[in-house]
């Protein structure tokens, strides 16, 4: 229950940082690459409250999580221009600790 809570805060906190960029206008020339971030981490939301009703496979767990790697990285190659690792660490930090209190 406490895993699925840190999912759904991430989830949620990553979305709504998407929907800012999407609503400030500043990356007009990669929307895309927002879109998929936002639709990755909408998905995770989703895959997770699932989860809360209906244990899945954990398949499904490292589906989520390379989906928001992935698309974690693309935003700062494409979008930003840079990608920090720290920023990797934290994402992998956090869906282990999630594994682990699941």
């Amino acid at each position: 229950m406490i895993g699925s809570s840190l999912l759904i805060l991430y989830g949620m906190v990553s979305a709504l940082g998407a929907v800012a960029n999407l609503i400030q206008g500043t990356v007009k020339s990669a929307v895309g690459y927002i879109y998929l971030f936002l639709l990755c981490h909408i998905v995770l939301v989703v895959i997770t409250v699932y989860d809360l009703c209906t244990p899945l496979n954990f398949i499904w767990f490292i589906i989520g999580f390379l989906a928001c790697l992935t698309s974690r990285w693309l935003n700062g190659t494409f979008v930003f221009g840079r990608n920090n690792w720290f920023h990797y660490f934290i994402v992998a930090l956090l869906f282990a600790l999630a594994y682990f209190l699941t």
